[in-house]
């Protein structure tokens, strides 16, 4: 009801003409809409600033040095955006959710990543000593945020350079 009480609003400070409707975008410079002005307009309207907007986009994924694929690959986990099992069902593609390693919970973009238990041993795996830190890291089910601070988890198994790649190696050969 927030939303018709809104548009009722918006719609009383309307002038009715004569003339024939056009269609314009009232946030872009001559009517015509662009990408940018929508992110204005977005700005604009929820006060919001950039470091709100930025931070809650994977934009750490489009730093690594890893072929382009496995950067839109590991955008799509970011987003949820993978063709998980949870996803095909809601299409009707498939009947069976279960995860294809464990058997056990439904696959979807967190379970197949951050709590199946045949992919939290490859973590823990390659973790080593280190396996404290990145569970702390797995614990928050949040890609991003384990690509940001996986290269402050320090690893005497490789060297400094190689160990940065490594969640993404692993998100990509699941």
């Amino acid at each position: 009801m927030p939303l018709v009480n809104e548009m009722t609003s918006a719609m009383q400070d309307l002038v009715v003409s004569g003339d024939a409707d056009q269609l314009g975008w009232r946030w872009g410079a001559h009517g015509i809409f662009s990408v940018a002005s929508f992110y204005d307009s977005l700005v604009e309207k929820y006060n919001l600033i950039q470091s709100e907007l930025v931070s809650f986009a994977p934009l750490v994924i489009w730093e690594l040095s890893i072929p382009l694929k496995i950067r839109i690959f590991l955008w799509c986990v970011c987003w949820g955006r993978l063709q998980t099992l949870d996803r095909l069902k809601k299409f009707q593609l498939v009947d069976d959710v279960r995860c294809v390693w464990c058997k056990r919970g439904v696959e979807s973009v967190q379970h197949l990543f951050f709590q199946c238990p045949v992919i939290y041993d490859v973590w823990r795996r390659l973790s080593g000593r280190k396996w404290g830190e990145v569970l702390m890291l797995l614990d928050t089910n949040d890609l991003t945020g384990l690509v940001k601070n996986w290269p402050h988890v320090s690893s005497d198994l490789l060297g400094k350079n190689l160990w940065r790649f490594v969640p993404a190696a692993v998100v990509w050969s699941i």
